[in-house]
């Protein structure tokens, strides 16, 4: 476990424990928006990034969300892949992807918000279950 002190200007510092990374077996959901095509500052690789909701009807807690960020290789072109086929409702599944928590301070709200970062590299890393086009 990890101690991460968030300092905010007009506020006492907050401290916010959470797991760095970690590599996930399988994470299985549907994308909560398109997929954005973006860019690097420090360099000219680019990415896709959108949202995925993991459903947990069954245990009746809410909702999980997890950004994705499919990441441009020069071996692969999986952003290309994904930006191409994939629409807000597909159906995909993750395969042994890093997974990162980040945390933050809301300026507005000053509430702490957190989000789980998920990367991927690699063809093999991503299934498409189902493609809504």
């Amino acid at each position: 476990m990890t101690t991460v002190v968030l300092k905010e200007k007009a506020k006492s510092q907050v401290k916010v424990n959470f797991q760095n990374t970690l590599i996930v077996n399988s994470i299985r959901g549907r994308l909560g928006s398109n997929p954005e095509v973006k860019q690097f500052k420090s360099s000219n690789r680019k990415y896709v990034e959108f949202s995925i909701a993991q459903d947990n009807k069954y245990s009746g807690e809410k909702t999980n969300w997890i950004r994705v960020r499919v990441i441009e290789t020069e071996k692969s072109q999986v952003a290309q892949t994904v930006n191409k086929n994939l629409t807000k409702g597909s159906l995909i599944e993750l395969s042994n992807v890093s997974i990162e928590a980040q945390a933050w301070i809301d300026k507005a709200s000053g509430e702490i918000k957190q989000q789980l970062v998920a990367a991927v590299f690699s063809h093999n890393q991503i299934d498409f279950l189902s493609i809504k086009k």
